[in-house]
Order: C-alpha cells, then sequence, then structure tokens
C-alpha cells in the first residue's frame, strides 16, 4: 500500500500535468486527484508532518531541480522564486 506522502505526490504531479495539458491524465480525473490529495493531506496532518501546501512546495521544488539537472539558478527562474529563497527552501526541507 502507498504511503500518503507518496499518493501526496502522485496526486501533485497528475494534478500538474493535467492542468499543463487541460485535460485528464491516465485516467485520472482532476476531481480525482484532488481527493487523493485530501485522503494524504488527513494522514499528514493526523502524525504531525507537513502540511498540504509544504509537501506540494517540497515536491515542486525537487521536482523542477531534476528537470533542470541541479541548475539552482534555472530552478529558481523556472519556480519564479529568487536563488536565494530557494536556497532557503532547500535547506528548510533538506532537498
Amino acid at each position: 500500500m502507498s504511503t500518503a506522502h507518496e499518493k501526496l505526490t502522485k496526486a501533485y504531479d497528475l494534478i500538474t500535468e493535467a492542468m499543463y495539458q487541460d485535460k485528464d491524465v491516465d485516467g485520472v480525473g482532476l476531481d480525482e486527484a484532488l481527493e487523493i490529495i485530501l485522503k494524504a493531506q488527513k494522514r499528514i496532518l493526523q502524525k504531525g508532518k507537513r502540511t498540504l501546501l509544504e509537501e506540494v512546495e517540497c515536491n515542486t521544488i525537487a521536482r523542477v531541480l531534476r528537470e533542470h539537472k541541479g541548475n539552482k539558478l534555472e530552478a529558481a527562474r523556472r519556480l519564479g522564486i529568487g536563488r536565494q529563497t530557494l536556497y532557503n527552501k532547500i535547506r528548510e526541507y533538506g532537498i
């Protein structure tokens, strides 16, 4: 069985892809993906871990860094944040 974090990550990735393509992805619609996120958020909050927003932000930063092969300046530009802000987030989330 998938962990709440894995479900949240999958749902976020599906929603992001669907938003870019303006359609359902892999047979999962936006409503279903949002439902997965809400269930995952509930489990995460019950365990006292990061909030949903923090999880989404952390996963987004990690994904964009992978897409830009670790180039922090390019990743910061893609995320629309300053380079120092990106460094702070990397340190905060332990990325």
